[in-house]
């Protein structure tokens, strides 16, 4: 799932908001057989962002995304929570 939405505040700046969510939901335990395959996970993902047209070729942007992804077929070993931080500044000419 990949929802977006966008909202321009005035002809200057405008907002987007973005949310994923990705599950898998397939493991297989054959471990006597072999090693065990499949996935077995969930993954979120929240981002806001902020962007500013300062002059007609100039642009910029922050940008703050939170992730979280949980392993379950590796028991948690390849889990993770993490944070983005990004400030972007274009120029066109």
């Amino acid at each position: 799932v990949l929802a977006t939405a966008g909202y321009i505040i005035d002809e200057q700046k405008a907002l987007s908001l973005e949310y994923l969510f990705s599950l898998a939901d397939n493991s297989q335990e054959n471990s006597s057989e072999g090693l065990p395959l499949g996935a077995d996970n969930r993954r979120h993902g929240l981002r806001f962002a902020l962007s500013r047209q300062i002059t007609d070729g100039a642009r910029t942007r922050f940008e703050y995304g939170y992730y979280r992804y949980d392993d379950r077929s590796s028991a948690g070993a390849n889990d993770y929570r993490a944070h983005l931080f990004a400030l972007t500044f274009a120029y066109s000419f």
